[in-house]
C-alpha cells in the first residue's frame, strides 16, 4: 500500500486596491493576497503548515512588498452584519 503525501501553496486575493505605486509612479491596480502552503495527503489538503504570507502587488509594474497580517487584514473590506 502507497501512502501520496505531499506539499501545495493556496493563494487567496484578499483585496484589491486602487493606489500611486511608489515604484511606478503610476495610479494602479495592487493586489493584497495571502500565500499559505498545505500539507496534503492523497492530495487532499489536511492542515496548513505556518501562518502563511501576505504580499502587495502592483498590476502594473509587478513590485511585490512583503505585508505583516495585520497590514493585510486591515485593507480588507469589512463584511456587513445584518439580518437576512
Amino acid at each position: 500500500m502507497f501512502v501520496i503525501f505531499g506539499f501545495r501553496t493556496r493563494v487567496a486575493i484578499l483585496a484589491t486596491l486602487s493606489y500611486i505605486c511608489e515604484t511606478c509612479g503610476v495610479a494602479a491596480a495592487h493586489r493584497v493576497v495571502r500565500r499559505r502552503r498545505w500539507f496534503t495527503l492523497f492530495f487532499v489538503p489536511v492542515f496548513p503548515l505556518g501562518p502563511g504570507r501576505y504580499t502587495d502587488t502592483c498590476i502594473n509594474c509587478g513590485r511585490v512588498r512583503q505585508l505583516t497580517k495585520e497590514q493585510a487584514e486591515s485593507v480588507i473590506p469589512p463584511v456587513p452584519s445584518g439580518s437576512f
